[in-house]
């Protein structure tokens, strides 16, 4: 009643109390996988990675966030990029609207992680706020490369590709 779809309904009588109970329970597991199902759907809608084209990738990163959030920004962003092979991963934060401290040092983090697979990482849409926080916290930005927008980030990275190609 109270929402927690993790406690089982157990009645042991035979009787319509039982039966009652018997349903309830099978409704509670069905609803659990439905929600966990849909919190599955909605966690890899928020850390999507799309891929522009053979070698470059791109993540648009949208509303707050948390430790857990930038963990599977790094998940996402690894597996993908070691998935595809791609040799520039864009991460658009335009749309993040406030980044503490622990948050910047993930994105750092995640983006230091796709260097080690080999891509360049560019970053995208920093807002001054953002700037700030990333300054702040003393970090390590050799090798991260940053753009003004994400439309000038996906340029940068198309014709340093046809440079290296070429």
């Amino acid at each position: 009643a109270e929402g927690d779809l993790d406690v089982e309904i157990k009645e042991a009588s035979e009787d319509e109390i039982g039966e009652l109970a018997n349903v309830f329970e099978v409704m509670r597991s069905s609803f659990r996988d439905l929600v966990k199902r849909q919190a599955d759907s909605i966690e890899a809608l928020s850390t999507p990675l799309i891929p522009l084209h053979n070698d470059v990738v791109v993540m648009p990163v949208v509303g707050s966030l948390d430790l857990e959030r930038v963990q599977k920004i790094r998940e996402t962003l690894v597996e993908g990029l070691h998935e595809t092979g791609a040799k520039f991963a864009i991460i658009d934060l335009t749309a993040v609207r406030d980044l503490d401290a622990n948050a910047a040092s993930g994105i750092i983090r995640s983006a230091q992680a796709a260097r080690l697979l080999g891509a360049r990482v560019i970053l995208t849409g920093l807002q001054t706020r953002l700037v700030s926080t990333l300054v702040d916290r003393d970090l390590d930005f050799e090798g991260l490369e940053s753009e003004r927008s994400l439309e000038s980030g996906i340029e940068r990275a198309m014709t340093l590709l046809r440079l290296e190609n070429s």
